[in-house]
C-alpha cells in the first residue's frame, strides 16, 4: 500500500473518480471512498491522503462517521488541554502571590540593613 501523503489544501491530486483513502486528523483514522467525495481544497478537512489497495470503499455516510468520530475525539482532546491548562492558572498564580510575600519580606530585611548600614 502507497504511503500516506501529507495534505495541506488545493486542487484535488486526482481524478474525481479514483477511490483514495482520507484521514482527518490525530492517529490517522481513515475512510475509503470516491475522491469526489471529499473538499479538497479546506485545509481543516483532509489531513492525508494515498490510493487505496483496498478492494472495497466506505458509502459517504461511513466516511462522515469516520471525519466525525476524528472530529469528536480531537474536541475532545483539545477541551482536556484547555481544562488542563485552566487548572494550573490557579496554581501558577498561588505561586506568584507565594513569591511576592518572599519578595516582600526580603525587600523589609534589606531596607532594615540598610538603614543599619546607613547609619554607621
Amino acid at each position: 500500500m502507497t504511503d500516506w501523503i501529507e495534505w495541506s489544501g488545493g486542487e484535488r491530486p486526482v481524478d474525481a473518480s479514483a477511490i483514495v483513502d482520507v484521514s482527518f486528523g490525530i492517529g490517522k483514522p481513515f475512510a475509503t471512498g470516491l475522491a469526489s467525495w471529499w473538499d479538497w481544497r479546506a485545509t481543516d478537512q483532509i489531513k492525508w491522503w494515498r490510493p487505496t489497495a483496498r478492494e472495497t470503499t466506505s458509502t459517504p455516510q461511513e466516511a462522515a462517521k469516520a471525519a466525525w468520530d476524528v472530529l469528536v475525539e480531537h474536541h475532545a482532546r483539545l477541551q482536556c488541554e484547555r481544562d488542563t491548562k485552566l487548572a494550573e492558572v490557579p496554581a501558577i498564580m498561588a505561586e506568584v502571590r507565594r513569591l511576592d510575600k518572599q519578595l516582600a519580606i526580603l525587600a523589609d530585611h534589606f531596607n532594615a540593613l540598610k538603614g543599619i548600614f546607613d547609619e554607621q
